[in-house]
C-alpha cells in the first residue's frame, strides 16, 4: 500500500529513477514504523491509542515486540506456547520485559531511515510533509 501511494506520486511527479528508488525505500520503512507501532499499540492498547488490547495475542499472532520477547526474555517460550498461559498474562510480562520498549526503537530507527530516504528531493513543503508523516507514525 506504502509502495504503490509512493510509485504512484513519484510517477505523477515524473521523477527520476533514483529519486523512484529512493520514495520506495522511504515507503518500504514508513511501512515498517507502522507495523511495529500497530503490534505495539495491539499489546498497549487503551482507548488514546485508539485500539483495544489484546486482540494478535489472543489469537497468537507473533508480532514484532512478541519476537523481541521470546528472544530474550528466559522462559517466554513455554507461555507463549502453553495454553494455560492467558493473553493477560502474556501481555503482562511483554510490557514488563521491555519487548514493546524495544520494538519502538526499531520503529523510531525505520521512521527516520524514512526521512532520510527524501534528502535526495530538494528542501519543499512536500519532503517535510513525508518527514512528519514518518515521525507521526511513531509519536501517535
Amino acid at each position: 500500500m506504502f509502495r504503490l501511494a509512493c510509485s504512484y506520486g513519484g510517477t505523477a511527479g515524473a521523477v527520476d529513477h533514483d529519486r523512484l528508488l529512493a520514495l520506495m525505500q522511504y515507503a518500504d520503512q514508513l511501512a515498517l514504523a507502522f507495523q511495529i507501532m500497530d503490534d505495539v499499540r495491539d499489546i498497549e492498547g487503551g482507548p488514546s491509542l485508539g485500539k483495544d488490547a489484546g486482540g494478535d495475542l489472543d489469537r497468537r499472532v507473533p508480532t514484532w515486540p512478541v519476537i523481541e520477547w521470546l528472544a530474550n526474555r528466559h522462559g517466554s517460550l513455554q507461555m507463549w506456547l502453553s495454553e494455560r498461559t492467558s493473553s493477560a498474562e502474556i501481555q503482562d510480562d511483554l510490557m514488563r520485559s521491555g519487548a514493546t520498549r524495544a520494538a519502538r526503537r526499531v520503529a523510531v530507527r525505520a521512521a527516520n531511515t524514512a526521512c532520510r530516504a527524501v534528502d535526495v528531493f530538494p528542501p519543499s513543503p512536500a519532503r517535510e510533509h513525508l518527514c512528519e508523516l514518518s515521525m507521526r507514525v511513531v509519536s501517535r
